[in-house]
C-alpha cells in the first residue's frame, strides 16, 4: 500500500529543513513574548485542576469540570513537567505548539512534497497563534489539536507500510483527542471515514480491511476503557457520566439558533482580521485543488476534513474565539494546497513562488509585530477580551499573597479560578468555578449541591474571599447570593477593583476601600472579621 502514489513532486528536502528550523526558531522568539501574558479563566482552571490530580484529588469527586478527564490527567503532565506558575503552563503549550507545527510538516511532506510541508507548517504556525482566537493562551484545543496531528500522522504512515502498531497509535491519538475535549468527536468521524476509504481504494480483501480496522478501533476504545475503568475503581464513573454528557449537553442547549449568525458573523470578522492574506490563501487553495488532476475522493476527503474542522466549532452556537483554533489544521493545510497547485502550473522555478509565500507570512508577522514581540505582557489580553478583568486578577492574586498566611483558606466566588492558581491554594469547596454550580438545570440537584456547599462554607468559613460582583449580580446567581449572605456579614473589605468600561481600571489596596464611591462592575477582597 503506497499513500503517496496519489501525490507526486519532489522538491528541495534541506531547503524545507532549513526553513522549518526558521519557522520554528520564530515560533519560539514569539511565544517567549507570551509566557507572562495573564491567564484567562479556562487555562488558569485547567491548571488548577492538572494540580489537584496531582495532589491525590479525584475528578467529579473532588472537583466538577464538564471535560472528559484526559485534560485533568493532561494538564497534569504540564504542571509536573513545566512548574505550576504562569511561565511554566504557557511553556507547556510552547512545547505542544512546536511539536504540532512540526507534525503538520510531517504529514503534508509524507503526502505531498517537503516545501509545500513547509508552507502548511507555517501557515499553522501564524494561525495558532491567532490573537483573537486566543492563540497566546494554554487553550484545552491546543491539545486537541495536538492528538489530533499525531493520530492523523500516524494513520498516514499506517496506510503506507500497514504496520498494525501505527493504526492501534493512531486510534489511541484521535481517542484521546476526544478524551480532552468533546469536540474530538469530529475528528474521529473524518479518521474513521478517511481510513475505511483508503483502505477500499487499496483494493484489499474484506478481511484485510477489517483486521486493519479492528486494529485503528483498539487503539481507540483501550483508552476510552482505560478511563472508565479507573473512574469506576475511584468511585466517580456515575459521576463522569452526568458532567461530561448531561451536564454537557444542557451547555450545548445554552445559546439558540436565533443567535448562531450574530456570533459566527462577529467572530468570523474578528479572528479572520489579523490573518487576511492567509485566509485568502487557503480559501483559494480549496478551490484549485478541486481543479487538480487527483483522484476525486482526495479531493472529497480534503473538503471533508475542512467541514468537519468548521462543524467541531459549532456545538452550542456560542463560537467563542478559541473554538476556532480547531479549523486551523485544515486551513493551513488549504494554504498549502495552493502552493502546490501553482507549483504544478507553473512547473519552471517555483522559487518566485516560494518567495511569494515568503512574503505574505512576512508581512503577517510585520502586521501583527505589536502583538506578537509586545512588552506589556497585559495589552493582548485587554484587545482581546475587551477588559482588564483578567490583568486585574493577576493584580489582586498578587495583592492577596501579601496578606495571607500559609494555612490560611480561600474562596473565589466568581468565575475566575486562575487566582487559586495564583496564590497555590485549593478551592475549599467542589466548585472552584462557580458558573458549573449555578448553570445545574437539575433543581434538585442544584440544591443538594449548594445546600451541601453553604453547610461546609458555614462550618469553616474561609479567611479569605474574592466577591466578584460582575458574576455575582447575575440573574441565576440570586438563589446562591441569598443563601452567601449572613456569611459574608462576618467579613470586611480589604481591598476594591473596579472595572470600569473603556476607561481605566481603579485598584484600591487598603482598609478604607469599602469607602469608595463605584459602580456595579467590580471585585472586593474580604477578610475575616476578628
Amino acid at each position: 500500500m503506497h499513500i503517496k502514489k496519489y501525490f507526486s513532486g519532489n522538491y528541495d528536502q534541506n531547503l524545507s529543513y532549513w526553513l522549518l528550523f526558521l519557522t520554528v526558531i520564530i515560533t519560539v522568539l514569539i511565544r517567549f513574548h507570551f509566557l507572562e501574558i495573564p491567564f484567562e479563566r479556562d487555562e488558569g482552571s485547567y491548571a488548577y485542576l492538572g494540580q489537584q490530580v496531582l495532589n491525590g484529588k479525584v475528578p467529579y469527586v473532588d472537583f466538577f469540570e464538564r471535560k472528559f478527564p484526559v485534560i485533568f490527567y493532561a494538564y497534569a503532565a504540564i504542571v509536573a513537567l513545566f512548574g505550576y506558575s504562569l511561565t511554566g503552563v504557557h511553556l507547556g503549550f510552547l512545547v505542544i505548539n512546536v511539536i504540532s507545527i512540526i507534525v503538520v510538516f510531517l504529514i503534508v511532506k509524507k503526502l505531498f512534497n517537503p516545501l509545500t510541508a513547509w508552507i502548511a507548517a507555517s501557515a499553522f504556525t501564524l494561525y495558532s497563534m491567532s490573537p483573537y482566537a486566543s492563540g497566546f493562551t494554554a487553550q484545552s484545543e491546543h491539545l486537541v489539536i495536538f492528538f489530533l496531528l499525531l493520530g492523523i500522522w500516524a494513520m498516514v504512515h499506517a496506510c503506507d507500510n500497514g504496520k498494525a502498531w501505527l493504526y492501534i497509535a493512531s486510534g489511541v491519538a484521535m481517542s484521546l483527542g476526544l478524551l480532552v475535549k468533546q469536540n474530538g468527536i469530529f475528528f474521529i468521524l473524518f479518521s474513521v471515514i478517511a481510513l475505511v476509504t483508503w483502505l477500499v481504494k487499496q483494493r484489499l480483501s474484506t478481511s484485510q480491511i477489517f483486521k486493519y480496522i479492528i486494529f485503528y478501533a483498539i487503539g481507540g476504545v483501550f483508552p476510552l476503557a482505560l478511563v472508565a475503568f479507573v473512574l469506576w475503581m475511584q468511585g466517580a464513573f456515575e459521576e463522569m457520566i452526568y458532567w461530561t454528557i448531561y451536564s454537557s449537553a444542557d451547555y450545548i442547549s445554552g445559546s439558540g439558533l436565533d443567535k448562531a449568525f450574530a456570533n459566527i458573523t462577529y467572530m468570523l470578522k474578528r479572528i479572520s482580521q489579523t490573518h487576511l492574506l492567509i485566509w485568502a490563501t487557503s480559501l483559494m487553495g480549496l478551490i484549485s485543488f478541486w481543479f487538480l488532476r487527483k483522484p476525486l475522493h482526495i479531493k472529497i476527503l480534503l473538503t471533508l476534513f475542512v467541514l468537519l474542522s468548521f462543524v467541531s466549532v459549532a456545538p452550542g452556537f456560542r463560537f467563542f474565539g478559541h473554538y476556532w483554533l480547531f479549523i486551523y489544521p485544515a486551513m493551513a493545510l488549504l494554504s498549502a494546497m495552493l502552493f502546490y497547485a501553482l507549483a504544478i502550473i507553473i512547473r519552471k522555478s517555483k522559487l518566485p513562488l516560494l518567495m511569494a509565500f515568503l512574503l505574505i507570512f512576512a508581512m503577517n508577522i510585520f502586521q501583527n509585530a505589536d502583538y506578537y514581540f509586545t512588552d506589556d505582557v497585559n495589552q493582548p489580553v485587554k484587545n482581546t477580551y475587551g477588559s482588564d478583568l483578567f490583568p486585574a486578577t493577576k493584580k489582586l492574586s498578587d495583592y492577596l499573597n501579601q496578606q495571607m498566611q500559609k494555612r490560611d483558606q480561600l474562596l473565589v466566588l466568581g468565575f475566575e479560578p486562575q487566582i487559586y492558581v495564583y496564590t497555590r491554594k485549593d478551592a475549599p469547596v467542589r466548585f472552584h468555578f462557580m458558573k458549573l454550580l449555578t448553570k445545574i438545570e437539575n433543581k434538585q440537584l442544584y440544591e443538594e449541591y449548594k445546600n451541601a456547599m453553604l453547610d461546609k462554607l458555614y462550618a469553616n468559613p474561609p479567611d479569605y474571599i474574592v466577591y466578584m460582583a460582575n458574576y455575582m449580580n447575575k440573574d441565576y446567581t440570586k438563589d446562591l447570593k441569598s443563601g452567601l449572605k449572613p456569611l459574608l456579614k462576618k467579613y470586611e473589605q480589604i481591598a476594591l477593583v473596579e472595572l470600569r468600561k473603556w476607561k481605566e481600571t481603579r485598584f484600591f489596596f487598603n482598609e478604607g476601600s469599602s469607602t469608595i464611591k463605584h459602580g456595579k462592575n467590580y471585585i472586593s477582597i474580604l477578610s475575616k472579621k476578628n
